[in-house]
């Protein structure tokens, strides 16, 4: 999971990937740091999808521009509409299914 910093970088990143997934995190967030290596598990299942981190403490106005007020948190874009959102409490196995149904279609 590659680390993004910058509005503009994820903007691109939407444009240019089928389906890419955001992984919204903080520095001092432990439920963001149990999450995590279950989050990529599952990930590596499905290597279609590119997977980013993005770090809100670092980059605050990105929290603003995608309503994410809690942490963790993921966005999922497919053909650059937002399809799966989920913070807070997630469910690693439904994420999982639901990534599958997207990678079905193609």
């Amino acid at each position: 999971m590659k680390e993004i910093y910058s509005l503009a970088e994820i903007k691109e990143v939407i444009e240019t990937e089928k389906i890419v997934l955001f992984y919204f995190t903080g520095e001092n967030c432990n439920v963001c740091k149990s999450l995590r290596p279950k989050v990529l598990e599952s990930l590596q299942k499905m290597p279609e999808i590119k997977s980013y981190l993005v770090n809100l403490e670092k980059s605050p106005a990105i929290a603003g521009h995608f309503t994410i007020f809690s942490i963790p948190g993921i966005l999922v874009f497919v053909e650059g509409k937002e399809s799966i959102r989920a913070i807070r409490n997630i469910s690693v196995v439904e994420l999982e299914n639901k990534l599958q149904r997207y990678l079905m279609l193609f």
